[in-house]
């Protein structure tokens, strides 16, 4: 079963490359992830019965049996993740930054903190250089004299090349498919 499970899980993180479009992810996890995932649930299935019913594994099987849908939910679109992992390190400044805001004296710079915070990390969600933009940002944030012009200033509008990320997954292996 671990090793089904890693398989699956393999497979996802191959496909997170942004080279590879969605109907291509699509379609390998129809190919590649699908088959494993319907081997693990007969496994689970078959397993069910065979484990004792207060126990742990039980537990954990008839979980993983309850969660099905979700679990196999990310074969059903190309665009999804088989891990939350993007998700989870994405709020891990604010899990940092919480202890800095037991310093915000007044509710208005604790609004200040967390409006920078966003900013930074809808820059980081937009493939942008942080400091660049913030360094942008404030060259012309002066002349944003309507709403317009501030929303021009917004990490999806401005001008700024997008970086290039590059997870290295497997230790300097090849991972493409």
């Amino acid at each position: 079963m671990l090793r089904l499970a890693k398989s699956v899980n393999s497979i996802g993180l191959n496909l997170n490359s942004k080279v590879v479009r969605i109907h291509s992810c699509y379609a390998a996890r129809q190919k590649l992830s699908v088959p494993i995932l319907e081997d693990l649930k007969r496994w689970l299935d078959k397993n069910l019965t065979k484990v004792h019913k207060g126990g742990h594994t039980h537990t954990a099987i008839q979980y993983m049996l309850n969660q099905w849908e979700y679990l196999a939910g990310y074969c059903s679109d190309g665009k999804l993740h088989i891990s939350n992992a993007l998700a989870e390190n994405a709020v891990r400044p604010f899990a940092t930054g919480r202890k800095t805001w037991l310093f915000a004296d007044t509710p208005q710079g604790a609004r200040a903190s967390a409006s920078c915070y966003s900013l930074i990390e809808s820059a980081k969600a937009k493939d942008l250089e942080p400091y660049a933009y913030i360094k942008y940002l404030l060259g012309h944030i002066a002349d944003a004299d309507s709403l317009e012009k501030l929303e021009v200033l917004l990490p999806w509008n401005v001008p700024l090349e997008r970086l290039e990320k590059s997870v290295d997954v497997f230790g300097g292996v090849n991972t493409s498919i």
